[in-house]
């Protein structure tokens, strides 16, 4: 997360309000602990992003997470063409699908037309999943690298009950202490009675 954070404040440089603001927005996310993983990588001649952030017991329902999270990621530069959320089923449950198509802002000299695909969840615990990426727009392989990262997120149940120690996989009871300590004694061993 430090290269990430690193990578956000250069770009951040060349930036003006409201653009900076925004970036300042991402870099308070990681600092909060809300943006929990982050990749960057080539793609298309130039970079792209994917990141995945948690709030907990933010939004009472998904239309309220998903209209306030796609608010505050680019609330600066508008789509190129219509933009429409998506209601879709994700393994871990209902989710919100946007993308979007934007020109660089005026601000970032030398960018280029990016696509923003992002996914909103909210999990049976109450918590908000927010996965966004970006990359060039002329990357025709992103929206499906996107949609995969989105089916294959798993999360663990709320307060997951605790594994059973006494048993292996097979779910053959292994010995515990007080039971080696009774046959290090021979008190496995059949009484005869006498």
């Amino acid at each position: 997360m430090a290269e990430f954070r690193a990578e956000l404040v250069r770009f951040r440089e060349p930036l003006t309000d409201p653009e900076r603001a925004t970036v300042d927005q991402g870099i308070e996310a990681i600092d909060s602990g809300r943006t929990r993983i982050a990749a960057v990588g080539p793609t298309k001649g130039a970079t792209g992003s994917i990141f995945l952030s948690v709030d907990e017991g933010v939004d009472a329902t998904l239309p309220e997470a998903a209209a306030r999270l796609f608010k505050e990621q680019s609330p600066f530069i508008e789509p190129n063409g219509p933009t429409r959320a998506t209601a879709i089923f994700l393994p871990i449950g209902p989710a919100v699908r946007l993308a979007e198509t934007h020109e660089p802002p005026a601000s970032a000299p030398g960018g280029i037309p990016s696509r923003t695909v992002q996914y909103v969840t909210r999990l049976k615990d109450g918590r908000t999943i927010w996965i966004m990426g970006t990359a060039p727009a002329s990357d025709d392989t992103f929206e499906a690298v996107m949609k995969r990262v989105a089916e294959t997120l798993r999360f663990p149940e709320p307060n997951p009950v605790a594994p059973d120690r006494t048993a292996n996989r097979d779910g053959v009871r292994l010995p515990t202490t007080a039971d080696e300590q009774l046959m290090s004694r021979g008190a496995d061993q059949p009484r005869v009675p006498g």
